[in-house]
């Protein structure tokens, strides 16, 4: 998937449990922009062992050394570290931590939606994860991706930032 995908893909799966668990982040407070921006953060970090994503390119002197030692969806993209991160976040109460294990999960499972999968993603206990069978699967920056998932997953999350705003609105006023 492409940076731009995993970005509003993971905003739009946040915002999908901000409205089912309202209370869980009062909209309008400083702590719900740190938490936003560990999301953001998040669902871009996993790609650090590409040179040629969106990070990557930004970090070089360390995705192009990563990438020759561990190759791409391998280590960065085990759900695992990002798991034990959520639980120091839950504990140290930073709300950066628990965006970005968030958004660093929501990365890997968009990933196992497109025609590669992730080959590390449930090590040990599993090689290949996958979320959807071959045939629902597509191409990163491909046809599907581009002219079809990109302006729906956008127009979901303006419609979903409405009624937020509309739901902050009626709480205020």
């Amino acid at each position: 998937m492409m940076a731009r995908n995993h970005v509003l893909t993971s905003l739009v799966l946040t915002n999908a449990g901000l409205m089912v668990f309202p209370s869980f982040y009062t909209i309008g407070t400083n702590s719900y922009a740190i938490f936003l921006s560990g999301i953001i953060l998040g669902s871009l970090f996993c790609d650090v062992d590409e040179e040629h994503s969106y990070i990557g390119r930004r970090f070089q002197f360390i995705s192009l050394p990563l990438n020759r030692i561990i190759g791409h969806r391998t280590l960065t993209h085990n759900i695992f570290p990002y798991i034990t991160l959520l639980f120091c976040a839950f504990y140290y109460s930073s709300n950066f931590l628990l965006g970005f294990g968030i958004g660093a999960i929501f990365h890997i499972l968009e990933d196992s939606i497109t025609n590669n999968g992730v080959n590390w993603a449930i090590t040990p206990l599993s090689r290949k994860f996958v979320l959807l069978p071959k045939k629902m699967r597509f191409q990163t920056n491909g046809n599907v991706e581009n002219f079809f998932y990109s302006p729906l997953i956008t127009m979901i999350l303006a419609y979903q930032t409405y009624v937020l705003f509309e739901r902050f609105l009626h709480e205020v006023l």
